[in-house]
């Protein structure tokens, strides 16, 4: 009898010190949203809402003792450009994906960044833009971490516990100035091509024609960009499950042949 109530009481204590640690993580963050003019409201997983007027969630994912990684998603709005990146840290099978045409990086001459991620974007004018020097510094800081812009949200991740007031602010930041740029992508694209028109124009102080200024609107290659990086991507997938399934086939045949010979 005395054995037990120890038992259960080391229990109590343990899950105490574990719920303790937990809200004592979650204040820290809802002060990192409070800090960006935010409104945190606590869900299972951790912390989401409104930053700077978009919808953000903030989860904490691991195991029973310990925060394992980090996760940041901000929602996209229905209305945006055809765009999708998928940006990772850059690895030997990385390189070698990309050797082979099985993954694409872009490269953006920031010799830094290009060693330490694979971007793997398209429309590769809008990545350019996207990735400006000060989003790319932040990216840096947390490496190595997972940028993805796919379906309706932005979404961060680190597989890591970013549970300090500074770590969380600098993720909030991050998350909420990508989705920013990305719905001003439109405009910021527009008036990069509009410098290069003019720079390039021969019309003197005229600068560029109304049909030059009205071509830059759009680019006949970002949706042939976007669906080859869609098919790469397609293509990736049925190698990985046919290499997996072979791997299964592999260790089933292995196993029957140690049976048989323990027969």
């Amino acid at each position: 009898m005395v054995g037990m109530l120890i038992v259960a009481t080391s229990i109590a204590i343990i899950v105490a010190a574990s719920l303790a640690n937990r809200n004592a993580r979650l204040r820290v963050i809802e002060e990192a949203f409070r800090s960006l003019g935010g409104e945190p409201r606590r869900t299972i997983r951790g912390i989401e809402g409104p930053v700077q007027g978009l919808s953000v969630r903030y989860t904490l994912t691991g195991g029973k003792r310990r925060v394992q990684s980090t996760l940041c998603c901000a929602d996209l709005p229905i209305e945006r450009p055809a765009f999708e990146m998928d940006l990772r840290p850059e690895t030997r099978w990385g390189q070698r994906d990309v050797e082979h045409g099985r993954a694409i990086d872009l490269v953006l001459g920031d010799e830094a960044f290009d060693e330490s991620f694979l971007v793997e974007a398209a429309p590769a004018e809008m990545a350019r833009v996207l990735l400006d020097r000060d989003t790319r510094t932040a990216l840096l800081a947390f490496h190595p971490c997972r940028l993805t812009v796919l379906g309706d949200e932005v979404r961060f991740n680190k597989m890591a516990p970013l549970t300090e007031f500074a770590e969380a602010r600098r993720v909030l930041e991050l998350c909420t100035r990508v989705r920013s740029r990305l719905e001003s992508l439109p405009g910021l694209l527009h008036e990069e091509r509009l410098a290069l028109a003019r720079e390039g124009a021969s019309g003197g102080y005229r600068g560029p024609s109304a049909q030059t200024i009205g071509a830059l609107a759009t680019s006949s290659q970002s949706a042939a960009e976007l669906a080859a990086l869609r098919r790469i991507r397609a293509r990736r997938t049925l190698l990985r499950s046919a290499q997996a399934a072979a791997l299964v086939m592999l260790g089933i045949v292995a196993w029957l042949l140690l049976a048989s010979g323990h027969r």
